[in-house]
């Protein structure tokens, strides 16, 4: 079962309501000017400062509270300085310790401002600039209490149910669990499965936003259900281990946690989506390259066609927009800061979940996030393609055999599903096959086969020469990627 993202219409125009907001990032790089006055609203309270200096986002400002205890404060504050809803900044008293005004900064004594509600740029008593609302880091989420909605928004729902499934129908013994947050992932590895009982062990050396939950050893989740009955609804079976404090925009599942003899229940709050993993020690659904391994400009190049897309497209330009500062790590990556695990990667990752779910819904069911396709066409089909010293070659497909080809799982297109594999030829050429519709047998696909030649950026040249293999029907068979379709399961 593919995730995918989800968006109800009074969502929808919340956040249009919020494109506007400016990040932190950018607020704070290139709005605020020396002058300006920063207003930060925190537990009901407001503080203003003024700046003083400010050298790409880095900004020294002095607070003009009147009457305030710290208004013989200076304050040290950078671009990265906000996470979640905490604020974290540096200062010095500017009379009893003068001496070190013009010093290092990383001298100066560090301060926490917690529970940040909304921080603005004022200039000539005007707001020009705000961020609102702050949500609260992952790790703080998980100390707070879950208060379950009253109410569940059906579609989201859904979506808790689909995760809910791959875990329950992807993730095995040896397998990993990715948990996905506003602010990273976490990871799991599954060391034994009992029917719908999972116990995992956390991978402590990725584990960057909930550090707690390294203080122990087992985590068992209980589930009930059957992930291939549409008829169930795993959220509504499983609510004594799911819950939803916002709708259902993300929810929190119950462990059992287990250290020495030592035995709790926690919940793990904020699960944006879930992801099966090939292994433990593996980050990938698949064997592609890794998204990290990529080159700057590989990346770039991903980004700016899923920039596009996403502008494009209402549903994900919404779900992206629900979440700003995901979004504003993004861009801010695009226009040229480096590539990194909080900005484009996992909006290149999410982006191609859900490209993949919406192919799926065009295709028909059956393929793998990875893996080996066997498959058989129709009819017999050859394929001319122009060689590298310019001669004509020809590469035939027979129906009196299989033949197998590799999943390309990151795809940023809607056109169809990606099949490539190499074959006996001196120029290197691919074989690559588009999956594009789907028939009555649900097992049958129509797809265009093509000879190419791999370029750098995912990019590719078509060798093939006339429409031979254009519009081909082909059948795909059991194998490690696809599961064949059963003709009731495909008019689901």
């Amino acid at each position: 079962m593919i995730k995918k993202l989800r968006i109800t219409e009074s969502q929808y125009e919340r956040l249009l309501a919020s494109i506007n907001e400016t990040p932190f990032d950018k607020m704070i790089k290139s709005t605020a000017k020396v002058g300006d006055i920063i207003s930060i609203t925190w537990k009901g309270s407001m503080n203003k400062f003024e700046v003083v200096d400010n050298i790409s986002g880095q900004i020294v400002m002095d607070n003009i509270d009147k009457g305030s205890t710290n208004i013989n404060y200076r304050y040290f504050l950078v671009f990265t300085s906000l996470n979640g809803d905490d604020l974290q900044l540096r200062r010095i008293h500017k009379i009893n310790e003068k001496d070190k005004l013009d010093g290092d900064k990383s001298e100066w004594s560090p301060v926490t401002v917690k529970d940040i509600s909304n921080i603005q740029i004022i200039r000539d008593g005007k707001v020009i600039d705000t961020v609102d609302p702050v949500s609260p880091s992952a790790e703080k989420q998980q100390k707070q209490g879950v208060k379950p909605d009253a109410e569940v928004d059906e579609e989201l729902a859904k979506q808790i149910d689909d995760d809910l499934a791959i875990i329950m129908g992807e993730v095995s013994e040896n397998k990993g669990l990715k948990l996905i947050f506003n602010q990273g992932e976490l990871i799991f590895c599954c060391i034994n499965k009992t029917e719908s009982t999972f116990t995992f062990e956390i991978n402590q050396s990725t584990n960057k936003i909930l550090p707690d939950l390294n203080s122990w050893d087992t985590f068992i989740l209980e589930l009930k259900g059957n992930p291939n009955d549409e008829t169930q609804s795993l959220y509504e079976l499983n609510k004594d281990v799911v819950s939803t404090i916002d709708n259902g925009e993300t929810f929190n599942l119950l462990f059992n946690v287990i250290s020495g003899e030592k035995k709790q229940k926690i919940i793990v709050k904020g699960i944006k989506g879930v992801s099966p993993l090939s292994s433990c020690e593996s980050n990938e659904e698949d064997d592609e390259k890794k998204l990290e391994d990529k080159t700057p400009e590989e990346l770039k190049y991903d980004a700016e066609k899923v920039y596009q897309m996403v502008l494009n497209d209402p549903n994900m330009k919404a779900a992206f927009y629900k979440q700003p500062s995901f979004w504003q790590a993004f861009v801010g990556e695009l226009k040229g800061k480096k590539p990194s695990a909080t900005g484009i990667i996992p909006v290149l990752d999410i982006v191609s979940k859900y490209t993949s779910s919406k192919v799926n819904e065009k295709i028909g069911g059956g393929f793998q996030f990875k893996g080996e396709v066997m498959y058989r066409p129709l009819t017999p089909t050859q394929i001319n393609y122009k060689a590298k010293q310019g001669n004509i070659e020809s590469y035939s497909i027979g129906t009196d055999k299989t033949y197998k080809i590799d999943i390309r799982r990151f795809e940023i297109s809607q056109v169809g599903k990606v099949l490539m594999t190499g074959f006996d030829n001196p120029d290197n050429y691919k074989l690559r096959i588009l999956v594009k519709d789907k028939t009555e047998n649900p097992n049958v696909k129509i797809c265009d086969i093509e000879i190419v030649q791999e370029k750098a950026n995912d990019k590719f040249v078509v060798k093939s020469i006339g429409d031979e293999g254009k519009n081909v029907k082909i059948e795909f068979l059991k194998s490690e990627g696809y599961t064949p379709q059963k003709e009731e399961e495909a008019k689901k």
